[in-house]
């Protein structure tokens, strides 16, 4: 019986010996999970060369033209198509009744004038008190308003050219009465052409340095227009995260290009000295500071495409914008981390995502 019992002893103590064994290492860790990144190719000028960018053609400036006051339209001498110039009218309404109220309102600005005259001798005399003076000064001040206001009204009767263009169109008949702040016609300034296309958040960083932009339009395929960038858009679409660009030109001869005309734009794009003159714009979200160390140096995680490891790269900021951060360190082509940083080790495996 003892026997037995010793040798039940001794087999525990062998499986407690192998169990801890084990535990100590006869099994390997489980591998490191590799990692998916967003990331972006910096100053990728091949991204931008041999593209096409869709947009739409539009005035340089366009307005919606509306009277101020309401009234029946008596005068109204443009037609679609017809060029205008600064101050031109273009449309009048019937001027008999403004007309009328402002000659009674100067009528009683001129009375409560002389009435403030004789009430200013009255109160040297002291025939009248200083409270009646005031009085009639109050109401000689609220007819000058009253012809103020009569004035405007009869100027708002008129709709004249507030620049010079085309009339696009109008929408409404001559005799007919019209309400304040209804769309009488609609006026465009073609002297110059706009379009606005969509450039990638990977390519926005360096749309500044596309400096030889060719557009052509749907309606005229071999007509070339050379354009240049008028204004970079600082806010990115929440669906598409592309930003919008404007480009202007001059309309081509023999060509009329129309609004809504719908085209292509493609460009060059070129460096100044490689990076190492010029700034590279980056997402704040990719720039990261070393806690660790308490330094000022700021970094970025270099994506190795062909091991697909990251490797931290220390960078110069040498500004910002609406868009990003301006940085030196970098090479055209190299691809960065732009989410996550943080979180990322010195040679981490990750996986790019789309």
């Amino acid at each position: 019986m003892q026997s037995g019992i010793r040798r039940l002893g001794a087999a525990v103590l062998t499986l407690l010996s192998s169990t801890a064994l084990a535990g100590c290492g006869g099994e390997a860790p489980p591998p490191e999970p590799i990692r998916p990144v967003r990331s972006l190719v910096v100053a990728d000028v091949a991204g931008i060369e041999g593209r096409r960018f869709a947009g739409q053609a539009r005035a340089i400036q366009e307005a919606n033209l509306a009277f101020e006051v309401s009234g029946q339209l008596i005068e109204f001498p443009v037609q679609v198509g017809d060029a205008v110039e600064p101050g031109q009218v273009l449309a009048r309404l019937d001027p008999r009744d403004f007309s009328a109220e402002l000659k009674s309102a100067r009528a009683e600005f001129k009375r409560d004038q002389t009435n403030l005259e004789r009430g200013k001798e009255m109160l040297a005399e002291d025939v009248i008190s200083r409270v009646n003076y005031d009085r009639l000064e109050a109401r000689r001040d609220i007819a000058e308003a009253k012809v103020e206001l009569a004035a405007k009204a009869l100027e708002d009767s008129l709709i004249r050219a507030p620049f010079a263009g085309t009339v696009a169109a109008t929408y409404a008949e001559n005799h007919e009465n019209v309400r304040q702040k209804q769309k009488i016609l609609r006026l465009l300034d073609a002297s110059r052409i706009e379009m606005v296309i969509q450039i990638p958040e990977s390519l926005i960083s360096i749309t500044p340095f596309v400096k030889e932009i060719e557009v052509r339009f749907d309606p005229f395929p071999e007509t070339a227009i050379s354009a240049s960038i008028s204004e970079i858009g600082n806010e990115a679409s929440a669906t598409t995260r592309t930003y919008p660009v404007t480009l202007v030109m001059d309309p081509p001869a023999g060509v009329t290009i129309l609004p809504g005309m719908a085209g292509q734009a493609k460009g060059r794009a070129r460096l100044s000295q490689e990076s190492g003159e010029s700034s590279i714009e980056v997402p704040v979200s990719a720039v990261f500071a070393d806690d660790a160390s308490q330094s000022e140096q700021s970094y970025v995680w270099i994506v190795d495409e062909q091991a697909l490891s990251v490797t931290r790269r220390p960078i110069e900021s040498v500004g910002i914008n609406a868009r990003g951060v301006l940085v030196r360190g970098l090479q055209p082509g190299e691809r960065i981390v732009t989410a996550g940083v943080n979180t990322l080790r010195e040679g981490q495996s990750v996986r790019i995502q789309d």
